[in-house]
């Protein structure tokens, strides 16, 4: 247990504030009094629990006030309950500290995600994924006590993960509607795939995963739990030179660009930089620089909404004569000179990304274009490149 340590044959507990309570990262640190390890184990559980709900209730409390709260919480520690450490006591002594009816799933969720926030757990865009997956079990098992969560309620999460509406958030037709009630109406839609399951479950289990380690919970109900496997998606193609020249047509480009200006650039640039969709579409016009003499395109995230996928993906990129050529500097000085601080400022964020009205229509255009392969997608450009 992260919070519980020994000195000698003594027993103490000791709980590391996070960067949020104090920006020194002190430390609650008493001794249990106990050299017994079931005992201090489930003292210490009982002890981080009743932080977290004191912090929970009042985030301002300061480090002397919290250890001397432990102190007073300590001191009214005297029994063990027989069905967690197996200590004979008396059948009428009352259980101490987080019994598994004494907090509910919603006020783990929240202790949850306010750890991960304040330890930089998760990207910005990733923070959005766990919520969503932690508010899709709620909503499907409901804001249930530790108490009555099972084996039987995990399987039932991943059984109506299969029935879940595909793009629920953005569909018209579910408006003012609960995943629950689209469920059970009967009605026919598109379901999420395997693989979208597998991941909400992935996220789901992580936070069951986080409950054991901080002592809410003995075990994972969802460990091991698998989504069986579907067949072998087809792996994204290259595009050949065909395809290439049919989508990067100048005449389609630049009937395209009259409506917004990315139909034409993004493709262009995806082609002759290799780059990813997102770091494509995040681009800022101070992203636009000479590096030793060349006009390249800086792929960061040092601008307030910009991601990377990995610390290798930080790069300068030279743009190709191709794309100077057809005046992309003349469209960033366009949007210099309209104050934008994006290379392509039309682009609105959907759950957290930016390219994917770009995908959407990308889609639609190759189809119009006459390539039809489901395994050519705008990705396609990236393999093309390497």
């Amino acid at each position: 247990m992260s919070y519980l340590i020994r000195r000698g044959t003594t027993y103490y507990f000791n709980l590391r504030l996070p960067l949020w309570v104090n920006p020194g990262r002190a430390s609650i640190r008493i001794s249990l009094q106990t050299s017994h390890r079931r005992t201090a184990t489930f003292w210490a559980s009982s002890l981080a629990w009743q932080i977290d709900l004191a912090l929970a209730a009042n985030p301002q409390l300061s480090t002397g006030s919290l250890r001397a709260l432990c102190l007073k919480w300590r001191a009214e520690l005297t029994q063990v309950p027989v069905h967690y450490s197996g200590i004979a006591q008396s059948s009428t002594a009352a259980p101490v500290g987080p019994t598994k009816a004494s907090i509910s799933i919603k006020q783990l969720v929240t202790l949850y995600l306010r750890d991960g926030a304040s330890t930089g757990l998760w990207r910005e865009s990733s923070k959005r994924e766990v919520i969503r997956s932690l508010d899709l079990m709620i909503e499907l098992i409901g804001s249930s006590h530790l108490g009555i969560l099972s084996r039987e309620d995990a399987r039932k999460i991943k059984e109506q993960l299969f029935l879940c509406p595909r793009y629920f958030a953005l569909k018209p037709e579910f408006a003012g509607k609960t995943i629950t009630e689209v469920i059970h109406s009967g009605a026919s839609y598109e379901r999420i795939t395997p693989t979208t399951v597998q991941n909400v479950l992935r996220r789901i289990s992580a936070f069951w995963n986080w409950c054991v380690t901080e002592g809410y919970l003995a075990s994972n109900p969802m460990q091991g739990m698998k989504v069986p496997k579907s067949p072998v998606k087809e792996a994204r193609l290259s595009l050949s030179q065909a395809d290439i020249t049919t989508l990067l047509d100048p005449t389609a480009l630049f009937k395209e660009k009259n409506k917004y200006p990315w139909r034409m650039w993004v493709p262009l640039l995806a082609r002759y930089t290799g780059a990813r969709l997102e770091e494509l579409c995040q681009l800022t016009v101070a992203d636009i620089e000479v590096e030793q003499g060349i006009m390249c395109i800086r792929i960061d995230n040092a601008s307030t909404n910009q991601q990377l996928k990995n610390d290798s993906s930080r790069r300068h990129v030279p743009l190709h004569p191709k794309i100077l050529a057809l005046g992309f500097m003349e469209h960033v000085e366009v949007q210099r000179s309209k104050g934008c601080s994006r290379v392509f400022p039309e682009l609105i964020a959907v759950r957290g990304k930016l390219g994917h009205s770009v995908s959407k229509w990308f889609s639609r255009y190759k189809n119009r274009m006459g390539i039809k392969d489901r395994r050519k997608t705008f990705h396609s450009f990236r393999h093309t490149f390497i």
